[in-house]
């Protein structure tokens, strides 16, 4: 079994902009300090006969205790699998580790673009712009 994701795919691939969420929060006591907690996660999912891989990353954005905003920013990708594998030796695996782990440019790209547009989005609200990390954030 391979444990590379760009292995198992064709080197293009298409994106696309999945969900946006943005909710302004109003609280009576607006305390001077809050965290900033920021959550990634990452579907995926076999389509189209099994033929190709949705992959969708989310960036949640929100703040303890609770003030300013909550956001959440998605993208998807659609890969395609190449033609030397079939339905049996994809099924098992789990994708969403492997691209997690991978260095797969569009991959990269879509977490690129949720960062910019979190950015642009949050310094909309008339605050300085939030910048997140372009990686995928693992919980520590």
């Amino acid at each position: 079994m391979m444990s590379n994701f760009n292995d198992y795919i064709k080197k293009q691939g298409s994106l696309y902009l999945n969900d946006i969420s943005y909710k302004l929060v109003t609280v009576e006591s607006n305390p001077e300090r809050a965290n900033t907690v920021i959550r990634d996660s990452l579907n995926t999912e076999l389509i189209n006969d099994n033929k190709d891989l949705r992959v969708v990353f989310t960036r949640n954005i929100s703040f303890e205790p609770q003030k300013l905003y909550e956001l959440s920013v998605s993208f998807g990708a659609i890969y395609s699998f190449k033609d030397s594998y079939t339905y049996k030796e994809v099924i098992d695996i789990d994708f969403t580790k492997l691209v997690i782990h991978s260095n797969n440019i569009l991959f990269s790209n879509i977490i690129s673009r949720t960062s910019m547009l979190i950015s642009q989005i949050t310094s909309s609200h008339g605050q300085y712009p939030l910048v997140t990390p372009p990686l995928f954030l693992t919980e520590n």
